[in-house]
């Protein structure tokens, strides 16, 4: 079974492919730290102008309540929240869909 560890290792590579081909972003992983806020995605960048979060999840991981209100504090001000991420194709889908790639 995928953990989420090598989840993050995919979806990582992905983005530094992105970057590698001279595509316009910049991303980090996000962790938690008693000075955090809670449910805040495991992952956050900008890719040609537009934020982007991701939470990632191994295989049949589902977000908390706490981290799906967070999801929607993001979504709610324009960030493109990317939901319980389970490999790196998902993030290409889904930035196809919204015209980055």
């Amino acid at each position: 079974m995928t953990s989420e560890a090598a989840v993050r290792i995919g979806v990582r590579r992905y983005l530094r492919r992105l970057k590698t081909d001279g595509k316009p972003i910049e991303f980090t992983s996000l962790h938690g730290t008693s000075y955090s806020t809670a449910g805040e995605p495991d992952m956050a960048g900008c890719f040609a102008g537009r934020m982007f979060l991701i939470e990632l999840k191994a295989p049949g991981g589902k977000s908390t309540m706490i981290q799906k209100m967070r999801q929607n504090a993001w979504e709610s001000v324009g960030a493109l929240v990317l939901r319980d991420v389970t490999n790196w194709r998902e993030v290409e889908t889904r930035f196809q869909k919204e015209g980055l790639v």
